[in-house]
């Protein structure tokens, strides 16, 4: 009997009944394997890009840090079930085939994926619904653990030996691609739906979109033939009737897992996750960046290493595996605190350049935060809760050990009184006891919340009018008209735009630009040197934005004090001037409530007894008692 012997563009034999695939084939093999990672990918990702109203629909709690926590941990049960996925449909892979086997689990994630985006919120159907999600996140694992190791060796059964690094270095590019796409969908979903609308249900189009996807690498993926190498094998009857026990049981194959899962894997695992989702959390937190600032930051970013997946999976087929994951891996561990650094001072350098010049020190003892404290329970000591509040505020700080709680802003002292820690927890949880609904803030500041909480409410015709009680300067830039309305208690005046125009020498949109000329001690930048109050309030009193001011001084129409001196020093700082700003600029998408309902004052809540009592103040529970009952009469 003669065997007929096919050949590849190298000389070496293929098994016999193996038919090469053609060009064309391999092409079409790319694209539609490399189309259903990214859509899988990005059905996965658009849960981590989306973790903060995620939180807010599925996993509600008073507790922030513990509802970012449950969030994630939802994220990393996904992670979870990956490698059982792997088992599972890499068993069904070696036995019905790569094709079928693709169909699956593209279906299954987009399935699972739509079903995020239909669930109704906790506070709607209540424990079930964080139940559900945690539910569909294990099946989007389970199909994603198929998906991905099909993929790269589907495209690498179809690729010539000279040509599989740099053939299957497309399906590890479309991993990013993944994440990529999710930005863009968030970034057009942010631009075409108001924030408040966004943050209510618009999140949930891009989780439906899947369904659309889903369509897509269906059609692409029914387009398919199946592996020329497992054809081979079935015509053969070589297929392993136990893939998985041959697996475990072939001679080194222990070892190669071995190394697989944690040396190569879990290497390349930790590096991704902390250039894009690390990099996410520390642009938008402390940094302080923009929400759709950073989202296009990474975008640039995902689609600039897409092209170094395929540059390196060519270099792959010339000098081999091993030296460029080493190399890799070498260069993350070296890069990893430089590059963060220089991310956080060019991304802010407004927050680098006023952290010089007007330096934070801090003295005290036992100065060690807890950032787990309130989650367990734990008491937290009074430097550890200022610490907490520097750090998570994005300022950088000086520790010296030893003496008396103390606080210095550029060498000036602050006052700090310590018994004012030890009221911060008490308050809060007799604020929530008594029925009051509590923010806690630890992503953004306090004044996001309020800002956010007044755009909101003010949204809502229901509303007569908004009392932001604070005499906080920056908040004077959430006035609008006499619908919005800051209270200063100190001065005891009620501030409208007239009052602020009247106070400041500008209206409330021209706020930001003020303190970022004058500078704003208590968000710990200095303003621009010789700008003073009267000057800044003369020259936007005229112009209004940083943007509008002249360079020259001559074609500035307000006579000024030193208007040459001053108009030199915002030219040459106009770039500062304008993190500065930033700074000053609250945010207003913080998720603080659903409708104005939810502030809706309904009495206090049983355990208030508790607390009252063991505050010594019986009789503040009755009066909330009787102020409730005459409410409700």
């Amino acid at each position: 009997m003669v065997t007929q012997i096919e050949t590849t563009d190298t000389g070496a034999a293929s098994p016999p009944g193996q038919r090469q695939p053609t060009e064309k084939e391999i092409r079409l093999v790319i694209a539609a394997s490399s189309a259903g990672t990214i859509f899988e990918w990005y059905d996965f990702f658009i849960y981590g890009t989306l973790a903060a109203l995620i939180g807010a629909a599925f996993f509600p709690s008073d507790n922030e840090t513990l509802q970012l926590l449950l969030v994630w941990a939802g994220f990393a049960v996904g992670f979870g079930f990956r490698p059982l996925g792997a088992i599972l449909f890499g068993y069904l892979g070696d036995r019905l085939g790569r094709k079928y086997t693709f169909l699956v689990t593209v279906t299954l994630m987009g399935v699972a994926t739509a079903g995020v985006g239909l669930i109704p919120s906790a506070a709607s159907i209540g424990i079930a619904a964080p139940i559900i999600v945690i539910g569909l996140r294990i099946l989007q694992g389970l199909a994603l653990g198929g998906e991905y190791g099909g993929a790269a060796i589907y495209v690498a059964e179809h690729a010539p030996p000279e040509k599989r690094g740099f053939y299957t270095s497309f399906i590890q590019a479309s991993v990013v691609g993944g994440f990529v796409l999710s930005i863009i969908v968030v970034i057009a979903c942010r631009a075409l739906i108001p924030a408040d609308e966004f943050a209510a249900w618009g999140w949930r189009l891009p989780f439906l979109l899947s369904i659309v996807l889903l369509g897509i690498s269906l059609w692409m993926r029914l387009k398919l033939s199946e592996s020329p190498v497992f054809q081979a094998m079935k015509a053969a009857g070589e297929t392993s009737s136990n893939p998985f026990k041959e697996s475990l049981t072939y001679p080194g194959n222990p070892k190669r897992i071995f190394v697989a899962l944690f040396g190569i894997t879990g290497v390349l695992t930790t590096i991704w996750y902390t250039a894009f989702f690390s990099s996410l959390s520390f642009l938008r937190g402390p940094m302080r960046v923009d929400e759709s600032v950073v989202e296009w930051m990474l975008l640039a970013g995902g689609l600039i290493s897409m092209s170094f997946y395929l540059v390196i999976g060519r270099w792959s087929d010339w000098i081999g595996r091993k030296l460029p994951i080493i190399l890799g891996a070498g260069l993350s561990l070296a890069l990893l605190f430089p590059v963060f650094w220089g991310m956080g001072h060019l991304a802010n350098p407004g927050l680098s350049a006023a952290a010089e010049r007007t330096p934070v020190v801090v003295t005290g003892q036992n100065c060690t935060p807890d950032p787990f404290a309130e989650l367990f329970g734990r008491e937290q000591t009074d430097c550890g809760k200022l610490l907490d509040a520097l750090t998570s505020s994005g300022v950088r700080y000086e520790l010296r050990e030893g003496g008396a709680l103390g606080l210095s802003v550029g060498g000036e002292a602050q006052p700090l009184d310590p018994a004012l820690f030890a009221q911060f927890h008490p308050l809060e949880e007799a604020l929530e006891a008594l029925g009051v609904v509590v923010w806690p803030m630890t992503d953004l500041e306090a004044d996001d919340g309020l800002a956010s909480a007044a755009a909101k409410a003010s949204g809502d015709p229901r509303v007569e009018q908004v009392f932001i009680c604070t005499p906080d300067k920056d908040l004077a830039q959430c006035v609008t008209g006499r619908r919005v309305v800051q209270f200063d208690r100190r001065a005891g005046s009620l501030r409208d735009d007239a009052g602020v125009l009247a106070k400041f020498g500008v209206p409330p949109a021209s706020i930001p630009d003020y303190l970022a000329l004058v500078g704003d001690t208590a968000d710990g930048f200095p303003g621009l040197r010789g700008w003073g109050a009267k000057s800044t309030a003369l020259v936007l009193g005229r112009y209004l934005h940083l943007e509008a001011i002249p360079d020259d001084a001559a074609a500035w129409d307000v006579e000024v004090r030193g208007a040459s001196r001053l108009a030199a020093e915002l030219a040459t700082h106009r770039d500062l001037a304008a993190r500065f700003r930033d700074l000053a600029t609250l945010r207003t998408t913080a998720a603080v409530f659903e409708t104005v309902d939810d502030l809706r004052w309904t009495g206090p809540r049983p355990v208030f007894f508790e607390v009252c009592a063991r505050l010594n103040t019986a009789d503040f529970f009755k009066r909330a008692q009787a102020l409730a009952g005459s409410r409700a009469s």
